[in-house]
């Protein structure tokens, strides 16, 4: 499994900083145009993660490397876990690389005067607990997407695959607006949680949850891994 995390790293060793500029530049912009690091945050956690996703599948069908890899001495099964792992590590990277530029935004709002900071984007609006629950809720989502996209893709290919994949993720984007957004279960189950409200006895109930769904998402990817490997092993090229 060790030698296909690192083909994996080696193969997006110069697109993986690429995209992560290009995310975290994208993150900034989000987060001044919302007047919201959390915003900002969970965009770079969830980006980065989805295009390497994809990009590595594209690479597995590109001039025959899928085929030629399983000639190597690595067993299918080692294949499948180890693009599960690789996706693991990068998402975890990307979620850090997302905390430390929601500092550096909020960092910077208090260095700059008055007159040009923004004050939706100070510490007092964007308290770190509530920056944490973001990043975790866009990292589950990652977590919950590849979980079933990658089953697919190792069962039909990129191609046919992706083609259920974006269905998918309008019925997550719009299970998250439901539970996290105005008026939904989370919003009807504790009125007073509010992602600036974290410190509140609600706000400690909401972070439990956004923890427990996090966890339960980690579960479900650790279910679709071994799915995807008893998948890969009986497919036929």
């Amino acid at each position: 499994m060790s030698a296909m995390i690192k083909s994996d790293f080696i193969i997006m060793r110069s697109g993986l900083i690429q995209l992560g500029l290009l995310c975290a530049l994208v993150g900034v912009v989000m987060a001044v145009l919302t007047e919201s690091v959390m915003t900002g945050a969970a965009a770079m956690a969830a980006m980065t993660p989805f295009m390497c996703l994809f990009s590595l599948c594209a690479y597995d069908e590109m001039n025959g490397w899928e085929r030629f890899r399983l000639t190597l001495p690595i067993s299918r099964r080692s294949v499948a876990y180890g693009r599960y792992v690789s996706l693991a590590l990068i998402t975890a990277a990307c979620c850090a690389a997302s905390l430390v530029l929601a500092a550096l935004i909020v960092g910077v709002m208090a260095l700059l005067p008055d007159a040009m900071a923004i004050p939706a984007l100070s510490l007092a609006e964007n308290p770190p607990e509530a920056i944490v629950c973001a990043t975790l809720m866009a990292a589950s989502l990652v977590f919950a997407a590849a979980a079933v996209a990658l089953p697919l893709i190792m069962r039909l290919g990129l191609t046919k695959g992706t083609r259920l994949v974006p269905v998918i993720m309008v019925l997550l984007l719009a299970f998250g607006i439901w539970l996290m957004g105005d008026s939904g279960l989370l919003d009807s189950l504790f009125p007073d949680a509010t992602m600036e409200g974290l410190l509140t006895n609600a706000g400690l109930m909401f972070g439990l949850i956004v923890g427990a769904v996090f966890c339960g998402v980690l579960i479900l990817y650790a279910a679709s891994a071994a799915v995807a490997a008893r998948i890969y092993e009986d497919r036929q090229f």
